[in-house]
């Protein structure tokens, strides 16, 4: 079964993960991808869901 939907919100956690420990202020920390896998779903875990099923869906959400 392929999956026709999204869950935006985490698009948008992996997408800032890995911008932000790409940046010089974050080069102390581990950058291996269990810790990355870990900063991402404990930040999913305290974010709300945000399920769509068309690319112009993703043009609704508002943070």
């Amino acid at each position: 079964m392929d999956r026709e939907y999204t869950n935006v919100m985490e698009e948008i956690v992996v997408t800032w993960v890995q911008v932000l420990m790409s940046g010089m202020e974050y080069q102390t920390f581990c950058s291996c991808s269990k810790c990355k896998n870990d900063i991402i779903t404990l930040s999913l875990n305290n974010l709300p869901n945000y399920y769509v099923t068309t690319e112009g869906g993703k043009g609704c959400l508002k943070i």
